[in-house]
Parts: C-alpha cells; structure tokens; sequence
C-alpha cells in the first residue's frame, strides 16, 4: 500500500470496528494515487465513501450503511491539539511524578484528606492541625489541584475548539492555570475580607479551611482523567472531559452542603449564609456558565 493512503486512513478514518475496516481496507488498497491527506473529509465521502454505500443498500446491508455514512463527520482522534502537543507529555509526566512524591512523603495526609471530604469531624481535626508535615502536604496538594485543573480546562477549550484570545498549546495552558490560580487567590480573599468586614474571621476561615480539602481531592481525582484525554480516540476523550466536568459539579454541590451545615453549626442565619455562598460561590459559577454559551 501507498504510504499516502496509510496516512489518509489514519487522518480521516478513525472508527475501528469491523464492518467499517472490512469494508474501506480493500477499498484503500485499490484507492487511485491522487488521494492525499490535503483531501477534505466531504470530498472523501462523495468520491470514494458514497459508492460503496449505494452498493451496501442495494444489498440491504443496512448496519454497513450507518457505519460509513456516519464517517462523513468524523474528525481524528488529536484534533483538538494545535499548535504541536510533544510538550503536553512532558507536562503530565510532572504531574505524576509530583503525585506519586506527595504519596510517598505526605500518604496519610492524603488518605486524611478524602476521609474529611464525606466527615466533618476528620475535616475540623486536620484544620485545626498545625504541623509542618500538615503545611507542606497543604501546599503541594494545592498546587496539584491548580495544574491539574488547568490541564483539563485547557483540554476543554482544545477539545470543542473554543478561541480564546487566538492562546494555543503551551501558551494556552499557562492562561488557564494562571487564571485558575488568581480566581483561586482571588476568591480566598473575599472570603476572608467578607469575614472582615462582617465581624466573622472565624466562619470565614472555616469556610475557606474546608473549600481547600475539596479543592485538593479533585485534584486528585481529575489526575488520571486528565492524563489520558489527549492520547484516547476522541469518542472515550468526551467521555473523559464529561466525567472530569461531573467531578467539578460534584465537588461545587458538596463544598456548598458543607458551607451550609458549617453556618447552621454557627448559628448564621439561612439569609445570610444564601447571600455568602451567591457572592462567593454560585456567581462565579453563573458567570463562567454565561462565557462558555457566548463562546459556543
């Protein structure tokens, strides 16, 4: 075979189940030698795809039919990544490498950690902790939440081709995970500034205190999911960036659960804690909402 039509196969055929590979191999095979990668997707299917459906109808193969027609639209599995992605490697090595480190040195705060995101109990002893083992583990958690978060962010706005400022590759995940970082600084501030200003440093820190532990089980979890996106067919990466988005909507919905128990153990009133967490939680959430559906 050509090493052009190996290259098409690779560039514009990306499903792999039987039917579609028994049917377009031989096809490619005998492909005429102008094929090349610089031939559209529409092209391919009206000149070499099509064919062979008309004659799988008039054979009744209709599973055949369905397989092929729905090739029309298919796009390869790593379009999504501009502007070269070698460096993305690189990149989640580190990830790694920095989490099985936080395992190694800092397992307990870990395991910890998650037991405090279900029990409160668990959340209020590690707050209260002040070690410099604690601290540490803290910092490097954190950080991973920041760069994980970024990636996946970044994998979102590759994935659906979102344009945001004509950013791609590198420079575009260094804008994610900046932005992710200075929201993050940001909103800790106002937590702490509301808490202020309202005589309440003390609710204020405990908020602040369990919205971390939150923050640094995502992390966690989102590690895996991020490590895989670019390098899966792009049927499993959606599914992978929806799980990731189900991740972060779970976490939101038990950060604010417990922002709510934490004002009732406090005695603020329902009034109160509602306009809080509006300002300082669901706001921002509307917002970013807002941006995305402007984009799209």
């Amino acid at each position: 075979m050509p090493k052009n039509h190996i290259i098409v196969y690779d560039t514009l055929i990306t499903r792999s189940d039987s039917v579609t590979r028994s049917v377009i191999d031989p096809f490619l095979i005998a492909a005429k030698n102008d094929l090349t990668v610089n031939e559209s997707n529409q092209k391919f299917f009206n000149f070499h795809l099509l064919p062979i459906i008309n004659s799988e109808k008039q054979r009744e193969n209709y599973h055949t039919v369905k397989t092929l027609s729905s090739n029309k639209e298919t796009k390869p599995s790593k379009y999504y990544f501009e502007g070269g992605s070698d460096w993305l490697i690189f990149f989640i090595v580190f990830l790694v490498v920095l989490l099985v480190w936080i395992r190694i040195y800092y397992g307990k705060v870990i395991i910890r950690t998650f037991e405090s995101t279900i029990n409160q109990q668990s959340a209020r002893k590690l707050i209260d902790e002040r070690s410099n083992l604690l601290q540490k583990a803290t910092f490097f958690l954190t950080l991973l939440y920041i760069l994980s978060s970024g990636l996946f962010i970044f994998e979102l706005i590759s994935f659906f081709h979102l344009k945001i400022f004509d950013f791609k590759g590198f420079a575009l995940l260094s804008l994610c995970t900046i932005t992710l970082f200075l929201f993050f600084i940001i909103k800790s501030f106002f937590y702490w500034f509301t808490g202020i200003l309202v005589k309440s440093e003390k609710e204020s820190y405990e908020f602040i205190s369990n919205g971390n532990i939150f923050y640094k089980s995502t992390g966690i979890i989102l590690l895996p999911i991020v490590s895989a996106i670019p390098y899966v067919p792009d049927n499993i990466a959606q599914i992978l960036l929806y799980s990731g988005i189900a991740v972060f909507i779970a976490s939101f919905i038990m950060r604010v659960i417990r922002g709510f128990v934490i004002s009732f153990q406090f005695k603020l009133s329902f009034f109160y804690s509602f306009l809080y967490f509006c300002a300082l939680e669901i706001l921002p959430v509307i917002y970013v909402y807002h941006f995305i559906k402007n984009v799209f």
